[in-house]
């Protein structure tokens, strides 16, 4: 599955009727229609802008990093999050071939809500340790609103 999200809006999609959901109308079957193409739905487009590659890469530094003593993993965790965060865009344009900045810029910001919501550096901070269930309320609210943004 292409990490793009394909929308609407888009040139390709223009003009273009869509079929009905492909259990209603089999193109494998003969006299059925000729497959369309789709856009993605709310789900597909949830997975997309979530770039668990990215998450991922982080609970691995993160464990890697557990290894330290307290004031260099609080540092190792704060380098780690801020370079993943600024290799992110240039990771989804060029390895992943995202061409479209709203779903970068989408992507990003998953990436940082989702740090903050296992805590990774943030738990360092005095505010986030005395409410730690902010971080798992921001994933929750950002992740169910985020599947709802067509770029």
């Amino acid at each position: 599955m292409p990490r793009q999200i394909t929308s609407r809006k888009d040139p390709t999609f223009r003009n273009t009727r869509f079929a009905p959901d492909a259990a209603e109308d089999d193109p494998g079957v003969p006299g059925g229609a000729p497959e369309a193409p789709r856009p993605d739905r709310y789900i597909d487009r949830l997975v997309k802008y979530v770039p668990a590659d990215a998450i991922a890469a982080f609970l691995g530094c993160e464990a890697t990093i557990r290894s330290a003593t307290p004031n260099a993993q609080r540092l190792g965790e704060w380098i780690a999050f801020g370079a993943l965060l600024l290799a992110l865009p240039l990771y989804l344009r060029r390895i992943a071939r995202v061409t479209k900045p709203v779903q970068i810029l989408i992507s990003t910001a998953s990436f940082a809500v989702w740090v903050f919501g296992i805590g990774g550096p943030f738990k360092s901070l005095d505010w986030y340790a005395q409410n730690p269930s902010l971080g798992a309320l921001a994933v929750v609210l950002f992740t169910f609103v985020v599947g709802a943004i067509d770029p």
